[in-house]
């Protein structure tokens, strides 16, 4: 519980600092990891494995999708 509050301070903290959201997240992150005592190594690890999803695949083919259509000249309804 208590990891949890520090990271919500700090990623509240940084946001009224107006550091962008990812950053802010990622830093708070990383704070409540050290004060918790675990080792920052598993970082790049849970990143991938985080990233790793067939979901995710689709949003590229989506945005590539839209700038054929918007190239063209896709007809309007």
């Amino acid at each position: 519980m208590l990891l949890i509050l520090i990271f919500i301070i700090v990623f509240l903290l940084l946001a009224m600092l107006r550091i962008p959201v990812g950053f802010s997240a990622g830093f708070g992150a990383m704070i409540a990891m050290l004060v918790g005592g675990q080792n920052l190594s598993v970082i790049p690890g849970k990143v991938i494995s985080g990233l790793d999803s067939f979901a995710f695949l689709a949003i590229p083919a989506f945005i590539y999708a839209g700038d054929l259509m918007t190239l063209g000249g896709s007809p309007k309804l």
